[in-house]
């Protein structure tokens, strides 16, 4: 592992904090295309890191940290 840095408060491996950083461009970026109208793509390889990273923190934290938390949603979530 390699030098650490800081993401939401939290001292990470800079690989892991690459990862974190990826998925939320993705995620975030995906949230903005769908409420602008627009189109999203991207890198397969890409795509497959950040849902191996979401895969592995639901896991480890089915309800939840003080980093991630996860809500109920009272609307129903759809895609245009």
């Amino acid at each position: 592992m390699g030098r650490a840095d800081q993401c939401g408060g939290i001292e990470l491996p800079a690989e892991v904090a690459g990862v974190v950083a990826l998925n939320e461009v993705i995620v975030h970026g995906w949230d903005i295309a769908v409420a602008s109208g627009q189109h999203m793509s991207c890198d397969p390889h890409l795509a497959e890191e950040a849902f191996a990273f979401v895969q592995s923190t639901v896991a480890a934290h089915p309800h939840g940290s003080a980093a991630c938390s996860v809500h109920r949603c009272r609307f129903p979530m759809r895609r245009p």
